[in-house]
C-alpha cells in the first residue's frame, strides 16, 4: 500500500471515528488528484513528493516524503461573494487535521513522524470542475519513513 493510501485510510478513520453530531463528521478525505473537491468540505491530499529506497531483499520503498494538504469548503450561501462561512469551515478542517497529526505524528504506523512544515496559506477560492466556488487553505506536511 502506498503512503498515500496509507495516509488517506489514517485520516478517513479519524472522521469515521467522530460523534455523529460532530461538526465535521461529513468531512471527506480525498486522495485522488482529478477529485479534489468532492463534498461541501474536505481535506485532499495532493501533490506528494517522495524518495525511493531499497529494502534488503532488493524491493523498492517509498521513504521520505512531502504531501500538500488542502482543507477546503464550498461557498453555500445565495451571495457568492460571501465566502466568510466557507472559509470559515475550511479553517476547522485545517485545525482539526493539525489536531490529528499532532495526537500521533506516526499516522497510525502509516509514517514515523509527521509534521507540518509550512504556515497554512489561505490561496483564496477555486472553481472546480463542477463550476462552484470553494474556500482553499493549503499547506505542507513532511513525513519520514
Amino acid at each position: 500500500m502506498s503512503k498515500r493510501s496509507s495516509i488517506h485510510d489514517y485520516f478517513a478513520g479519524k472522521v469515521a471515528a467522530l460523534a455523529s453530531n460532530h461538526a465535521l463528521k461529513a468531512l471527506q478525505v480525498n486522495h485522488d488528484g482529478s477529485k479534489r473537491f468532492g463534498s461541501d468540505f474536505g481535506l485532499t491530499l495532493d501533490r506528494r513528493r517522495f524518495g525511493m529506497g531499497t529494502n534488503p531483499d532488493g524491493t523498492r520503498r517509498e521513504v521520505n516524503g512531502k504531501m500538500e494538504l488542502i482543507a477546503y469548503a464550498r461557498v453555500t450561501t445565495e451571495d457568492k461573494t460571501n465566502r466568510t462561512a466557507a472559509f470559515d469551515k475550511a479553517n476547522d478542517v485545517a485545525f482539526w487535521t493539525l489536531q490529528q497529526i499532532e495526537a500521533d505524528s506516526t499516522l497510525n504506523g502509516a509514517v514515523c513522524d509527521a509534521n507540518i512544515v509550512q504556515d497554512w496559506v489561505e490561496v483564496g477560492e477555486a472553481d472546480s470542475k463542477d463550476s462552484q466556488i470553494y474556500a482553499v487553505l493549503s499547506t505542507v506536511m513532511n513525513y519520514e519513513e
